[in-house]
């Protein structure tokens, strides 16, 4: 089949066809005539892998191969290389004694032969479209360097130094955990690695280093002085991380009896510093299609670096270790900026979903934020997680089974070993590795059951570690005592229990012993994954000429190690149970040989299907699609602070409304510790003395708490979220609902008590309006749901009264329906248009408005703002020279058929001059008053007496009465002897023939059948300002003869929430300090337009 010559894509579509017959492959996988197989057989590769690997076990590791990319994204070339590598998982999945048939080796070449000739068709076909010569292999390579996977681990998989006689550098891949699972990946990732060499470089020698490292093994060396190594990495890293993250945290405080270690700052610092040289590397190589996959709790505060310089860089964090439970990572004194930094990845990546809860427990309770299965927002970025369980490459595993000098190896320690049975330890000399504990219960073993004495032995292989360090050299004593001891008590002369290896062993020596092992001893009490388990498994295979074994040996596994989730059929044990440790030994030494085969089989299937390279492959795949899919957070745009500030030096009457608690103050469970720093009252004070401006406070606290700290200063004040009122010249309170029936405190009090005393940092706040539950110092989780168990309670018992139940900030507060933080806003703007209440700027309208909140209690004022300001843009009449309007005068009104430059042409209106919220102008016709039995009658009549200001078609003029004093919206009637109010129904009627009470035309009845019961309370008080007469366009009547906008129609209006959360302010700022930073700005323009008058 081969040819020098390019084959026509006709031709390799026959191939393509006939190989499918083959290999039974769907109809959908065919060539396309225009050459985009991806596109046409994608989809259909899945399904050949998933339907190919059905006997030998191979279909999930198939599917694998290919489930991370998009039909686009992959090419004709990665496709079938994916069916061919489908044909090796194939046969790798097929049992010990298969081999691959005639038949399917020569589909397998077929195969790679039809990918080389398309290959080559694909080439000509770029070159006549194109017309670049670079070849498919340049479009290759660019498409490849699209998806470039930069990994970023503290070491690189390199290590090497100076010979000394040529002086050149001399590098060799090295092994590792981690390069060993990437070892198959890396080209296929199209990966670059970032990392440390393992040792300083000269100054001088660094760009060398750094070409031949790039060049020979595609990665990146990062250069770390010693000194900073032994703070970064042994010191912080090694020292403090490593033991806390497994359960061990008390080596970060005490080293010695009696030599206490406290936490070093400096060693923080430079865990920074080293993670910062990390950045810089990647950014000398990152581009935007990049995909950063950082390891490891070594560089758990890279990912904050690498957002703050590139904010749409694609970045993946896995840990390979244990993640704490909360109670345990809640020890760290930085606890907070390390999960704030991990926050900054698109997705965490971990072994079991176990270390993932942990996680976002520790995120709950630190950083106190809501978090789900998938992951959390937090700081305006969603962050994603997954479990990624790491595996091995049992192929590797096999190909060492295979050669000759295992063989004599295996044979050799078959003799030596002949009738015992032999229990294997292989283990890093580490304190999480539980050593001792092994040992302890197999001296206990040994003394229970007298009949195995001489009949099974220990080989424990004990790596070396970290041996400078007292805590390790602590651990070799006490292990070297205990194998001491148990050869002396049950040894003798020719037996010896326990084989101990203190030393590294090569690979064969150590597949060799995985091999004749019966059974393998896994006693870790704390592991990430513990990868030693797998590569028993992998191991356990028949060797026929070489030995005899009685069928495969027992995996006795330790539940605190990460792969103990993934390998069911281990026999799991607590290893700080001697005892249970101790059964679990002679239970492994005596099942049965069919028992340990379907054990075997089980651990077998999943060992070989989850391998380290479908796991680096599902990890790029899933961070691949997250940064594909990243959800779109931007609720609420950000505050443009140079507008805001730019619009306030501008505007002459100027509205300021802020929230207390969360806005201008930290929050605080104690209402005495709410009390403002000088640095807020101060500020306040500032504003609230410039002429221009009108100050208004509104808070939850009590009035009394309002009173002793802001009271003096001459602005308005709110309490208890409306309930009471005070108006900047003012000295009395004011309350919505003078008469209150307080009988529901009866109620609800005893309610309260009951989750207190059943919920641990809670109490209760009484106020005169209301009562409230605090759970702010509660457990989060605990409290939020004894809240929700509470508010149920509640609803059933009040649901009769004119209570609300509100679930804000940490708290459950009752209070009556009759106060808002709305209404306030209301009354200010009442107030701010009322020139004998003392207002400062009452002929002027208002043309700037802040108003700043941050739970759900501040969308009241949102929602008044915003109706407001839509009707001052679409109906405010415009004030004539000197602040009065035309109205005054005799002028144009706005019911005038004429429509002057600065008014609003009705027809220009969307929907036939229908406001959204807001009755179109009208002019009274005709009065016709339906009945309640009118039904759709009712719509007709109102449209005969209030038809938009236009030509009338019918030509009859209004009525005199009309012409001479058109209907003012919301206006309370008064009584005249001429007689110009009509009695209907106990309701008076205005001038004009609209009702006193009516909100307005039904014809704006469909613009409110949406809005709730609330809703629509904020809205009639928002239309009707009947402490005033209003306007017909939203103005408040001043009385002294004419009529002024309650907005100008200009108006700048900003509604700005604190932090970034649905809402219907139109911006956010991130904290406080924002708020603060802005006031301040406020401040100093007041200040100097002050001064300068």
């Amino acid at each position: 089949m081969a040819s020098s010559d390019p084959v026509p894509a006709d031709d390799v579509m026959k191939e393509a066809a006939a190989l499918q017959e083959e290999v039974a492959l769907p109809p959908e996988l065919v060539v396309d005539s225009d050459l985009e197989v991806a596109e046409a057989a994608a989809a259909a590769a899945d399904e050949v892998l998933r339907g190919g690997g059905e006997g030998g076990g191979g279909a999930t590791g198939g599917a694998s191969l290919i489930s991370g990319a998009s039909p686009r994204s992959l090419g004709a070339e990665e496709l079938l290389k994916a069916v061919a590598d489908e044909a090796q998982v194939t046969k790798r999945g097929k049992t010990p004694n298969e081999v691959m048939s005639l038949q399917e080796q020569a589909i397998l070449a077929n195969i790679q032969e039809l990918q080389r000739q398309l290959w080559k068709v694909k080439s000509e076909q770029e070159k006549r479209d194109t017309g670049e010569e670079n070849g498919a292999a340049g479009e290759a390579s660019e498409s490849m360097a699209k998806h470039r996977v930069i990994i970023v681990a503290n070491r690189l998989p390199v290590s090497g130094g100076r010979d000394e006689k040529t002086g050149e550098w001399d590098f060799r891949m090295s092994s590792g955990g981690l390069v060993t699972a990437l070892k198959g990946s890396r080209e296929e990732l199209n990966a670059v690695w970032i990392g440390w060499l393992g040792q300083e470089i000269p100054e001088e020698d660094r760009e060398q280093v750094r070409e031949k490292l790039l060049r020979e093994y595609n990665a990146v060396p990062v250069f770390l002085s010693d000194e900073l190594v032994n703070k970064y990495y042994n010191g912080f890293s090694n020292d403090v991380l490593w033991p806390l993250f497994h359960y061990m945290p008390l080596p970060i405080y005490q080293s010695e009896a009696g030599s206490d270690k406290r936490f070093d700052t400096v060693l923080w610092d430079a865990y920074k510093e080293a993670n910062v040289l990390f950045a810089d590397a990647v950014a000398a190589i990152w581009v935007e299609s990049d995909y950063i996959w950082v390891h490891d709790y070594h560089l758990m505060w890279l990912p904050l670096e690498l957002r703050q310089r590139f904010k749409h860089a694609n970045i993946g964090w896995f840990l390979h270790t244990p993640f704490p439970s909360s109670e345990i990572y809640r020890i760290l004194p930085v606890r907070k900026p390390l999960l704030e930094a991990l926050l900054a990845s698109d997705l965490l990546g971990f072994h079991t979903y176990d270390y993932a809860r942990h996680f976002l427990s520790a995120c709950a309770r630190v950083l106190e934020v809501d978090t789900t299965p998938r992951g959390l927002e937090y700081a305006s970025h969603f962050m994603s997680l997954g479990v990624f369980p790491i595996g091995i490459d049992p192929e590797h595993i096999a190909h060492i089974l295979q050669r000759p000098a295992v063989h004599a190896r295996i044979a050799e320690l078959t003799e030596t070993f002949a009738g015992r049975k032999v229990l294997l330890g292989v283990d890093r000399l580490d304190y999480i590795k539980g050593m001792p504990h092994k040992l302890l219960a197999l001296e206990l073993f040994l003394t229970r059951h007298p009949e195995w004495r001489g009949k099974v032995t220990l080989i424990q292989v004990g790596v070396p570690s970290r041996t400078e360090v007292p805590e390790y050299q602590r651990l070799s004593e006490r292990v070297n005592e205990l194998v001491g001891r148990i050869n002396g008590t049950f040894g003798n002369l020719e037996y010896a229990p326990v084989h101990y290896i203190n030393q590294s062993i090569t690979q064969e020596e150590l597949v060799a012993i995985y091999n004749m092992a019966d059974v393998c001893l896994v006693t870790s009490l704390r592991d990430g994954m513990n990868l030693v388990s797998y590569e028993f498994v992998a191991a356990q295979r028949e060797m026929p000429g070489v030995h005899q074994k009685d069928g495969p040996g027992v995996l006795v596994l330790s539940e605190f190690a990460g792969s103990a989730q993934s390998l069911s059929g281990a026999i799991r044990i607590n290893p700080w149970n001697t005892e249970e440790v101790c059964h679990a030994i002679q239970q492994a030494l005596t099942l049965s040989r069919a028992e340990r085969e379907i054990r075997q089989h089980k651990l077998s299937r999943y060992v070989s299907v989850n391998t380290a390279s479908s796991w680096a492959k599902s990890f790029v795949a899933e961070l691949r699609t997250v940064c594909a899919n990243k959800p779109n957070l931007s609720k609420l745009p950000r505050l443009p602070f140079d507008l805001a500030r730019s619009a306030y030096e501008r505007a002459r009457n100027r509205l300021i409304v802020a929230d207390y608690d969360g806005t201008l103050t930290q929050l605080q469970s104690v209402p005495q510790l709410a009390t403002p720093s000088p640095y807020i009252t101060n500020l306040l004070d500032s504003l609230s003395k410039d002429p221009r401006n009108t100050v208004v406070i509104v808070s939850g606290r009590e009035k009394r708490f309002m009173d002793t700290w802001l009271g003096k200063l001459k602005m308005a004040l709110a309490a208890e979220y409306g309930f009471y009122y005070r108006m900047p010249e003012e000295e009395e309170w004011q309350t919505m609902a003078p008469e209150v029936d307080t009988s529901w405190r009866d109620i609800v009090q005893p309610i309260l008590e009951y989750f207190t005393e059943r919920t641990p940092g809670t109490y209760i706040e009484k106020k005169e309006s209301s009562l409230t539950w605090h759970y702010r110092d509660a457990d989060p989780n605990f409290g939020s749901w004894q809240a929700k168990d509470m508010q149920i309670q509640l609803e059933d018992v009040l649901s009769n009264l004119p209570l609300e139940i509100i679930q804000g900030n940490r708290m459950v507060e009752v209070r009556h329906q009759g106060a808002s933080k709305g209404m306030v806003v209301e009354s200010v703007l009442r107030y701010m248009a009322d020139p004998s209440r003392g207002a400062k700027n009452s002929d002027t309208p208002l043309d700037f408005v802040f108003c700043v909140g941050d739970d759900r209690t501040d969308e009241d004022m949102f929602q008044v703002l915003k109706i407001l300001r839509g009707e001052a843009a679409r109906f405010t009449a415009p004030s004539s020279v000197g602040g009065s309007h035309p109205l005054s005068h005799g002028g144009l009104t706005p019911f005038s058929s004429h429509v002057g430059p600065d008014l609003i042409p009705l027809d220009s209106i969307p929907g036939g001059g229908q406001p959204e919220l807001r009755p179109a102008i009208a002019t009274p016709r005709s009065v016709s008053t339906p009945t309640a039995g009118d039904g759709p009658g009712r719509e007709s009549a109102s449209n005969s007496a209030f038809t938009e200001s236009r030509p009338n078609p019918s030509g009859m003029e209004p009525s005199q009465d009309a012409q001479q004093k058109p209907p003012v919206i919301g206006e309370p009637c008064r009584r005249q002897e001429d007689s110009h109010a009509e009695k209907k129904g106990g309701r008076e009627m205005c001038e004009g023939g609209l009702e006193s009470g009516d909100l307005a035309s039904p014809s704006l009845a469909p613009h409110m059948d949406h809005l709730t019961l609330e809703d629509e309370a904020v809205t009639e008080n928002a239309l009707m300002l009947s402490s005033r007469p209003c306007t017909p366009k939203g103005g408040v009547s001043t009385g002294i003869g004419r009529d002024m906008p309650l907005m100008a129609r200009d108006a700048k209006v900003f509604t700005v929430h604190v932090g970034n959360t649905y809402s219907q302010a139109e911006y956010h700022v991130e904290s406080l300090l924002d708020v603060r930073r802005l006031l301040r700005d406020f401040a100093s323009i007041s200040f100097r337009q002050t001064t300068r008058r």
